[in-house]
């Protein structure tokens, strides 16, 4: 099971359904949420709807190590998550089809 902490200044609020998925994980580094509905998005983000959330990328040793989490975090979500990796994160969105 991952351990994660939420950025300082992070509101959780919307996005308890993927701190529940990323905490089921099988990783073993620190992941770190680092945006929910605060801050900067584009138009339009799911962040500001509370249906989105960031996690570090620069935690993670390699690019492997990143495409892993994300296999097994989508398992976790299922279909109705997007899951998009960004220069500096990955961004998660609940975004049914």
């Amino acid at each position: 099971m991952a351990q994660f902490r939420i950025k300082a200044g992070v509101s959780p609020w919307g996005f308890a359904n993927i701190l529940a998925a990323v905490s089921r994980t099988p990783v073993a580094i620190d992941i770190v949420i680092t945006s929910g509905t605060e801050g900067q998005h584009k138009s339009g983000s799911l962040h500001y709807k509370g249906h989105a959330a960031d996690i570090r990328t620069r935690n993670f040793p390699n690019p492997g190590a990143i495409r892993s989490f994300m296999a097994a975090l989508k398992l976790e979500l299922g279909e109705d998550y997007q899951l998009i990796l960004e220069s500096d994160h990955l961004h998660v969105e609940f975004d049914p089809s």
